[in-house]
């Protein structure tokens, strides 16, 4: 077996004809004890870093974050351009942000990843540890830029008593200073920025937009294996059924009950409740069945709304008069029984872009993974702004043997009004 020197002294001379991923694997797959110094080591040693360095950041163990985190910064202080432990940094606040608190002051002055759309990220879960900084930034930083960047970090938190605060300052701040940097036309406004943390703004009080409970879907072995070849070396733990707790079995996938209102096909099962766990923001229902068009969703109108009755079962709502042939007729995806687990606090945050395909992100509740800006559509009753309930990832396999990607390999958004029963599913790629 190779060792971490002999890795990157391979790969400085054929980059990635030497294998490192696969190597990497080798070194770290199995001792946990050993991540930590293969981390730091690419880090010194190869600052353009790699998705081996990234990968490799998800067996670390909890208790090293925080020395890790420390390395890194040093790297990034000596060495603003170390894209390697920019890359630490990143998925520490999402790992383990807490390894990255005691460090907020720095982060503030000479952040890492700053241009980036994670740049906030390690505000995440600091509560009010950091918040007078923040708003003395707001109140007296020089240009709007630092002002704009102090009150999202602020907005992080996720904290309401924070929020609240900040709310008041939003006066001071110029919400479109980024959009010019950009040079596009057009305004952010407060909505925005709150539907990013997962709140709304409404008669004056603050509303949570995503549930507290957050669970993941781990399917049976060999369910995604085959339509995803490069899990196989290298597992990540959000795919074991010993991610977390067990809570319930569900039906995944297969055919579902009644008709699409667009084309008059069969309804797509994604997935059915027959007990829906505690937390969600479903009260009241003996079962859920959620249901869409694969065929329509996304290509023919977007979002697809259903009315649900009192045993859970959907119809469509908003149906156009006449029936359209779709352009993409689709299968349903590959049915089998799913087990829902509670997630842990380690893979409560997670990311798309970060993810790079090596995670779980079949998640229910918790917080969304949005590929693009986060998007909250309106219940067709009651306008009121509906919930997020789950949320499905691309290359999972179809009944007839093919994968199934929304677009072009984005992620399937589903939300609830709990008042109507109305639940409306959309999808959002690059």
């Amino acid at each position: 077996m190779s060792s971490v020197e002999e890795l990157i002294s391979d790969f400085k001379k054929s980059k990635w004809s030497s294998k490192p991923f696969e190597r990497m694997v080798e070194i770290v797959l199995g001792h946990p004890e050993r991540v930590r110094h293969f981390a730091e080591t690419i880090a010194s040693e190869l600052p353009e870093g790699g998705t081996f360095l990234d990968a490799s950041l998800s067996f670390l163990p909890e208790s090293e974050w925080a020395p890790l985190v420390d390395h890194a910064l040093d790297l990034c202080n000596a060495n603003p351009g170390n894209e390697a432990a920019e890359s630490i940094v990143a998925y520490a606040s999402l790992q383990s942000s807490k390894s990255l608190h005691r460090h907020l002051d720095s982060l503030l002055a000479n952040p890492p990843n700053k241009s980036s759309y994670y740049a906030s990220w390690p505000w995440r879960e600091s509560a009010d540890l950091h918040a007078a900084t923040l708003e003395q930034a707001v109140l007296n930083a020089d240009s709007p830029d630092d002002k704009l960047y102090a009150w999202c970090r602020a907005l992080e938190t996720r904290n309401e008593p924070i929020l609240l605060r900040f709310l008041e300052l939003a006066e001071k701040i110029d919400m479109d200073a980024n959009l010019r940097k950009l040079g596009v036309h057009g305004s952010v406004t407060l909505k925005n920025y709150l539907r990013v943390v997962g709140y709304e703004y409404i008669n004056n009080q603050l509303r949570r937009l995503v549930p507290d409970a957050a669970f993941h879907i781990v399917f049976p072995p060999g369910y995604v294996e085959e339509d995803r070849p490069w899990l196989k070396p290298i597992r990540h733990p959000t795919w074991k059924a010993s991610l977390g707790d067990k809570v319930c079995e569900v039906k995944f996938g297969g055919g579902g009950d009644g008709m699409c209102g667009h084309c008059g096909g069969t309804l797509h099962n994604l997935l059915t409740f027959e007990a829906v766990p505690s937390g969600l923001g479903v009260a009241g229902m003996p079962r859920l069945l959620l249901q869409s068009c694969l065929s329509c969703l996304g290509w023919t109108a977007a979002p697809l709304f259903y009315q649900h009755d009192a045993t859970g079962t959907p119809q469509p709502i908003g149906a156009p008069h006449e029936l359209i042939e779709p352009e993409f007729p689709a299968e349903p995806l590959a049915p089998c029984r799913a087990t829902i687990v509670e997630t842990p606090q380690r893979w409560v945050w997670q990311d798309w872009g970060l993810s790079n395909s090596r995670e779980n992100l079949n998640r229910i509740g918790g917080e969304p993974c949005w590929v693009q800006d986060a998007e909250y559509p309106s219940c067709p009753h009651c306008a009121n702004t509906m919930r997020f309930l789950f949320q499905l990832d691309s290359d999972l396999p179809t009944a007839d043997g093919g994968e199934w990607l929304w677009g072009s390999g984005g992620i399937c958004y589903a939300h609830w009004c709990d008042s109507c029963r109305v639940s409306a599913f959309l999808w959002q790629c690059t």
